[in-house]
């Protein structure tokens, strides 16, 4: 699975909270210190006095995933789209990378699906994400799918290695 999230989230999330303060714009600032438990800290109190909660759920998710806590990062990023937050491609992709670190592949795959139909999906997500997806097909034993989607794959993204090695497998399935 890909993961370069790192630097898109913290760019995104600093966009998606601009102008935030007290307890929010402290957990934003640990986060771009990878300050990552204090952050968590930060949006919690964030969250109890009800200070712009969905933008605290949304940083408290890219906290917990930098952290590698994939359930929490799960919750937090459902509580921030129940809480009303802009559903983007980079929330449904660290949901569905949250659910290929669960083993949780069929849902992982929805949530791909959902993040590449977001708009302002840029190239380099919609190439994660799509990778990623032929990835949990391959989990889930569903073969054909797998070869479907990497054969789709390869021909868009034709200097991908590592998709060229994976469609060579496939082939073998």
């Amino acid at each position: 699975m890909k993961k370069k999230l790192t630097v898109l989230l913290c760019v995104t999330c600093v966009f998606l909270l601009t102008g935030c303060t007290g307890k929010i714009d402290k957990g934003i600032k640990q986060l771009e210190k990878k300050e990552y438990k204090e952050a968590v800290e930060s949006f919690d109190k964030a969250i109890d006095a009800g200070e712009k909660v969905a933008e605290a759920y949304h940083g408290q998710g890219i906290a917990y995933w930098e952290m590698k806590k994939y359930d929490e990062a799960k919750k937090a990023m459902l509580n921030y789209l129940k809480e009303n937050g802009k559903p983007t491609a980079t929330v449904y992709q660290i949901l569905g990378d949250s659910e290929m670190q669960l083993k949780n592949y069929e849902e992982a795959i929805l949530y791909y699906l959902k993040g590449m139909s977001c708009e302002g999906l840029n190239e380099k997500q919609l190439q994660e994400m799509s990778y990623n997806e032929i990835i949990a097909y391959e989990k889930l034993h569903d073969w054909n799918s797998a070869k479907a989607k990497i054969s789709a794959y390869v021909e868009r993204y034709p200097d991908d290695k590592e998709a060229k090695k994976e469609a060579e497998f496939l082939e073998t399935r």
